[in-house]
């Protein structure tokens, strides 16, 4: 049976994590026990040029307050990136709530974005802060980006993932700062010997042919005015309302009252179960 993985796919930092997501998840967490949560922090209004709103903090907020109850809780999260133009940015969370410690990991080295340190210190007072500030990612040069992603935030956050774990753990030994290259070449020899199963063979559906009138294409202008304007928003941050905290106190406020609701969710589904 063929290997699931081309060693290409794999190593080449220029090409994105994607779909080898499930696979590295089940080696690196699952069969110990961990459970990972992807949580989009990202504006709904723009999410792509380095925007954090207060409904994205809302959704954050709630997810770590309902996993309050267990010892701790790791996240995936995805930010709007600020290297890339319309670009995702994958960082790591943990949360470890025995000993009040908020891990975190950017893999280009940076600090938490204010938006969200402000927040978690709103919403876990007495919670301390870890920051690695290591740089994990190349800066790969083309001919047309002076500097851009090499495509490895997911994978690195996952690793990251996994060190903190470690961490929590008290196994110091095992922290490694790996960098974008040497994560794929780990991540290949976990993945190198899983082999691709074979599709079942479905009856093919009956094609209909649709016949389309004339589409209305985006010219080059507008496509460009379009990019201008998403540029010129890059330097908004929500810390320069002028009713910041009262902003963040309010997004505190929803995601307590969220997890009240999921608690009296789980309450009546475990009354409910008891019957």
């Amino acid at each position: 049976m063929a290997a699931k993985y081309d060693e290409e796919d794999v190593l080449n930092i220029h090409l994105p994590w994607s779909e080898k997501n499930d696979d590295l998840d089940n080696v690196l967490f699952k069969q110990n026990g961990i459970a990972v949560k992807t949580v989009c922090c990202e504006s709904t209004v723009n999410g792509v040029q380095g925007k954090i709103d207060a409904n994205a903090l809302i959704n954050l907020g709630t997810n770590i307050l309902n996993n309050q109850q267990a010892d701790h809780g790791f996240y995936q999260i995805m930010l709007p990136s600020r290297e890339c133009f319309r670009c995702s940015h994958a960082v790591a969370l943990a949360i470890d709530n025995k000993t009040e410690t908020i891990y975190y990991h950017d893999s280009h080295g940076e600090d938490m974005r204010r938006e969200m340190s402000d927040f978690l210190r709103l919403l876990l007072p007495d919670y301390k802060m870890d920051i690695n500030h290591s740089k994990q990612q190349e800066d790969v040069v083309n001919h047309f980006i002076t500097e851009e992603n090499d495509n490895s935030c997911v994978l690195l956050a996952k690793y990251n993932l996994r060190d903190m774990w470690y961490k929590i753990n008290g196994q110091n030994d095992k922290i490694c700062n790996f960098s974008s290259v040497r994560a794929r070449k780990d991540a290949w020899a976990a993945l190198k010997d899983i082999k691709k199963e074979e599709p079942e063979e479905k009856p093919q559906p009956t094609k209909v042919t649709i016949k389309f009138g004339a589409q209305k294409t985006c010219v080059k202008e507008e496509l460009e005015k379009q990019k201008q304007a998403e540029k010129n928003d890059f330097k908004y941050r929500l810390y320069n309302e002028p009713d910041y905290i009262e902003i963040l106190q309010s997004a505190v406020q929803k995601a307590k009252c969220n997890h009240a609701a999921y608690l009296r969710q789980m309450t009546a589904q475990r009354g409910g179960l008891n019957k």
